[in-house]
C-alpha cells in the first residue's frame, strides 16, 4: 500500500492532476471551482488510514498520548490560534509583521475567496469518503476541541499545505521556511489531539496535489502574478 501511494503521489508532481472517471463525490453542497471533481481522485492518491485495532493504529494513539503528555502551553496557544483563525496570514512569522490583511487585501481575497471552493471540495470528498472517527472518541484523549466531522484527511494540514505551496510559488526565495511553516501547522493538530499522524500525512499530499493541479490552470497563474507587486510592497522591510 505504501509503494502503491508513493508512485500515485510521484504521478501528481508530473502530470500536475490526476484524472481518474469515477472520482468519489463530496456533500452536496461543495463544488470545485477551477478544477474538475476528475481531476484529483482522492480515493486513488491517498493510502486507506490504519485499521482501528491495528497495529499502525495503536502506535499513532501512543504518540497522541505523549505529545497530550508533553504539549506546552506555548504549543497550546499556537494549536487554538490555528484552530479559530488558520489563514494565509498565519505565515506572518515567516513573513513578517507587514504581512497583514490590511497590507495585502488582494492576497487576503485570492487565499481566504478563489482557492476555497476546490480546497473544501477535495478535502470534504476525502473526509465524506473515509469517515474516520476523530481520536477524542477515545476517553484516553483530551483534545483541546471537539469536531464534528471526519479526522481523514485534515483539513488543516491540506489547507496549510495548499498555502504554503502556493506562497513558495509568489516567493520562492522562501520556500523552505514557508514548507517547515506549514507543516508545523499540521504537527499542531496532532499536539491538538484532534488528528492522527496518518491524517496530517495525507493532507499534506493532498494539498500538494491540489497546489499542482491548480498552478497549471493559467487564470490560476495570473491572479498569482497580480498579486506580486502587494507582497513586494509589503515585505521589503522584512
Amino acid at each position: 500500500m505504501l509503494r502503491r501511494s508513493i508512485a500515485l503521489f510521484a504521478i501528481v508532481f508530473i502530470s500536475g492532476a490526476i484524472a481518474i472517471a469515477d472520482a468519489p463525490k463530496a456533500p452536496p453542497k461543495y463544488a470545485p471551482k477551477y478544477l474538475t471533481p476528475q481531476t484529483i481522485d482522492v480515493v486513488t492518491l491517498l493510502p486507506d488510514p490504519p485499521p482501528a485495532n491495528s497495529p499502525e493504529h495503536e502506535e499513532e494513539f501512543v504518540q497522541l498520548l505523549k505529545l497530550q503528555k508533553d504539549r506546552t502551553p506555548e504549543e497550546v496557544a499556537r494549536a487554538t490560534e490555528e484552530e479559530h483563525h488558520l489563514t494565509v496570514f498565519s505565515f506572518a512569522d515567516v513573513l513578517g509583521p507587514d504581512f497583514t490583511p490590511e497590507k495585502c487585501p488582494r492576497t487576503a481575497e485570492f487565499f481566504k475567496t478563489t482557492l476555497t471552493p476546490d480546497l473544501q471540495y477535495f478535502s470534504k470528498t476525502a473526509k465524506a469518503h473515509w469517515e474516520r472517527p476523530r481520536p477524542h472518541t477515545d476517553s484516553r484523549i483530551h483534545s483541546l476541541f471537539t469536531e464534528k466531522d471526519g479526522s481523514y484527511p485534515s483539513g488543516h494540514s491540506t489547507r496549510a499545505t495548499l498555502f504554503g505551496e502556493m506562497l513558495s510559488a509568489l516567493l520562492p526565495q522562501d520556500r523552505d521556511r514557508l514548507v517547515a511553516r506549514s507543516q508545523q501547522m499540521g504537527w499542531d493538530r496532532e499536539i491538538a489531539g484532534v488528528h492522527y499522524p496518518s491524517d496530517v500525512y495525507a493532507g499534506r499530499v493532498l494539498g500538494k496535489a491540489l497546489a499542482t493541479a491548480l498552478l497549471a490552470k493559467p487564470e490560476i497563474q495570473s491572479q498569482l502574478e497580480a498579486l506580486k507587486p502587494e507582497l513586494e510592497a509589503a515585505l521589503k522591510a522584512k
